[in-house]
């Protein structure tokens, strides 16, 4: 089943209404040392009481909402990526056959759909959903390369290329394809030597990883090459200097001029806490380490070795135990947010500023986040005795600003950025609601998902398109794909 997805505007765009409903109060700064090398005195550990502070009102979403049909529909969906463009989505579908017969799911199959003419098209050749590697890469124009079931690389338009060829044969099997990161990358020899690899043209040029060696696709002038060895993966440094690598116990930095490492790092992390992103560069010299470690976050720094966040930056005594840290980079400086223990059971959220060297105790606080600007923080928290169940954002400087919040929500739903961090989408428990920021916050609309219950959301690059996964209710019912289209 396929119908074209409500559309719109600017000018529907609802007031707010708003309340007085209290809701958990927010705490004042703590002054710690700034951040560094981490040899400065440690403070006394802040305390996890919330103080007293003013109660900022709630603002009740809009009460008028639009309704949404489903562009597709099948027995499972996932949609995976946005084009650069932002005009075209790619998206898994299996039937009802396939998921019974194999609960890991069998490869699917590739479907894009068109935001400019609302068409949903497959693909013309078979690619697997790239469960634990990359089968589909995108161009900067919008075109995608992949990895077809037959083990060749096809670049294809979208809804456009009904019978694409294969750019070229690959001289052995290839189970992943990815754009080079950055344009100088760190290679692994057979020899076991690091050395740099230079890429002239990142965005263009294309990793491809086989059973026996990794290569690199141009995809301008078709020619492979391969490499003797294996890259290595990690995070860059935004200087491009360094980059940060982490095994399953410990981190090195690797300077990429010289191959050497720079700084090394040795943790214990936490089991069961789930695969962690990749280490997060809070400066050209300063990374944080992504791994649940036991005993607080940590920070790595070339020549000067391994802060400990939790008690050198902030007093606070994790031993024993995870403090999962998040952090954002701004400008010239950085923030962490850093989960600890707090009363009742219930962990509380530090945010701390670099600059100033200051924390402010959040409280207790569901899915915190930050925005991809490092501007704003999002999170999820209690509402008239829901658990997580009202939206709460504010800005990040300056310390002690005082929150939005905007009830109800879904507990423990959803919370979703755009790229330009100006809109933010929240889960509903009919549907989702957009918040846009002009002057602050307001609400940009609301709309519900009939007879399907949202499960995960993505903005397009533009910002002009929100995909919405969602399932029904109903035991054994299908999955739907749902678009909201902005001005």
């Amino acid at each position: 089943m396929m119908r074209k997805p409500f559309v719109f505007a600017a000018v529907l765009f609802v007031v707010l209404v708003w309340g007085c409903t209290p809701v958990l109060p927010q705490n004042p700064p703590i002054a710690t040392p700034p951040a560094g090398d981490g040899s400065g005195p440690t403070p006394p550990a802040p305390s996890a009481t919330p103080a007293p502070s003013p109660i900022p009102p709630v603002r009740t979403l809009p009460a008028e909402a639009w309704s949404l049909e489903p562009v597709t529909t099948a027995a499972r969906l996932l949609p995976h990526s946005w084009s650069p463009t932002g005009e075209i989505l790619a998206f898994w579908t299996w039937t009802a056959q396939e998921v019974q017969t194999d609960y890991l799911y069998p490869p699917g199959r590739l479907f894009f759909y068109d935001a400019v003419t609302g068409r949903v098209c497959p693909s013309p050749v078979q690619v697997g959903y790239p469960y634990f590697a990359s089968t589909l890469t995108w161009m900067p124009d919008g075109t995608a390369l992949v990895l077809s079931a037959e083990n060749q690389l096809v670049e294809l338009t979208p809804c456009r290329d009904r019978s694409p060829q294969a750019v070229r044969g690959l001289p052995e099997p290839i189970w992943s394809v990815q754009r080079a990161p950055h344009h100088r990358l760190l290679l692994r020899t057979a020899a076991g030597a690091l050395t740099g690899v230079e890429v002239p043209a990142p965005e263009t040029t294309q990793i491809l990883s086989g059973q026996s060696g990794d290569y690199l696709y141009n995809r301008e002038t078709h020619t492979l090459r391969r490499l003797d060895g294996r890259l290595v993966a990690g995070s860059f440094s935004p200087d491009g200097a360094y980059l940060a690598t982490s095994s399953d116990t410990d981190t090195q930095i690797i300077d990429l001029t010289t191959g050497r490492i720079a700084a090394e790092a040795t943790w214990q992390s936490q089991p069961g806490e789930g695969a962690p992103g990749p280490d997060l560069w809070l400066s050209n010299r300063e990374v944080l380490i992504a791994a649940p470690v036991i005993g607080g976050p940590l920070i790595l720094m070339p020549g000067k070795g391994v802060v400990r966040v939790a008690p050198e930056y902030l007093g606070l005594d994790c031993s024993g135990r995870v403090c999962r840290a998040l952090g954002a980079r701004s400008a010239d400086t950085y923030h962490l947010l850093v989960q600890a223990p707090g009363r009742e059971g219930r962990d509380v959220w530090y945010l701390y500023h670099a600059e100033s060297g200051q924390a402010e105790n959040l409280g207790p606080l569901t899915d915190p986040r930050f925005s991809p600007d490092g501007q704003w923080l999002v999170a999820l928290q209690d509402f008239n005795g829901r658990e997580a169940s009202a939206a709460w954002v504010r800005s990040i400087d300056p310390p002690g600003r005082e929150p939005l919040v905007f009830a109800p929500v879904r507990p423990h739903g959803f919370l979703a950025w755009s790229p330009d961090s100006r809109r933010l989408a929240l889960h509903l428990d009919d549907g989702v609601a957009v918040l846009e920021l002009a002057h602050e916050w307001r609400g940009a609309g609301r709309w519900r998902t009939a007879g399907y219950e949202p499960v995960a959301a993505l903005w397009s690059p533009d910002a002009r398109h929100l995909a919405i996964q969602a399932s029904s209710p109903q035991a054994g019912g299908d999955n739907a794909l749902l678009v909201v289209e902005g001005p």
